[in-house]
């Protein structure tokens, strides 16, 4: 596996993040509401709260829409947020958006279902070469231009590396040498 964004890389575009976000919401009248879009994202909106200025909310929403490597293109909501975000200003943080096909259902189905007043709309990492936007991210921490899977700080592959201080590109070798070692392991293989 190769390195492609280091640990103090990360802390940096967590920094930077946070601070435009302080921008965005410093005149707020409500509490601004951070919903994590999980699994992923639990690393990033965890290391970007320690760094708000205001108080704020916090909640999740739990999606998928991969199946190992291949995205299904298909959303599955596994958890919806229980906070009451109605007319409420939303921070979405997500991980990675790669197609964009997720997160143009999830805002979507948010905007739909509980009426926020606006979100703003957060990105640890966005690939160029395969986004298929309808809709724009606030802040991008990094964009990136590898067609690789990603895995580490809070990025997987079948469930490992997302404790991975680093993230890392993956070749099919190193996706195969995972899936073998959950060989046996339920719900994963």
């Amino acid at each position: 596996m190769e390195i492609i964004l280091k640990k103090e890389d990360i802390s940096e575009i967590v920094k930077e993040v946070a601070c435009k976000l302080n921008k965005s919401i410093e005149k707020e009248e409500t509490i601004p509401i951070f919903i994590g879009v999980m699994t992923g994202a639990l690393n990033f909106m965890m290391d970007i709260i320690k760094h708000i200025k205001c108080d704020i909310l916090t909640d999740y929403v739990h999606i998928s829409s991969y199946k190992g490597n291949k995205s299904i293109n298909k959303v599955n909501i596994k958890y919806e947020p229980a906070v009451e975000i109605q007319n409420r200003t939303i921070v979405l943080i997500e991980d990675f958006i790669d197609t964009g096909f997720s997160i143009d259902f999830l805002l979507s189905f948010l905007n739909r279902n509980y009426k926020p007043a606006k979100i703003i709309l957060v990105a640890l990492l966005e690939r160029n070469s395969r986004a298929n936007k309808h809709h724009d991210i606030n802040i991008i921490g990094k964009k990136i231009d590898c067609d690789c899977f990603l895995i580490g700080y809070g990025l997987d592959y079948l469930g490992i590396g997302r404790n991975y201080e680093d993230i890392y590109a993956c070749d099919k070798k190193d996706l195969e040498r995972i899936k073998n070692k959950l060989k046996g392991v339920k719900n994963y293989v």
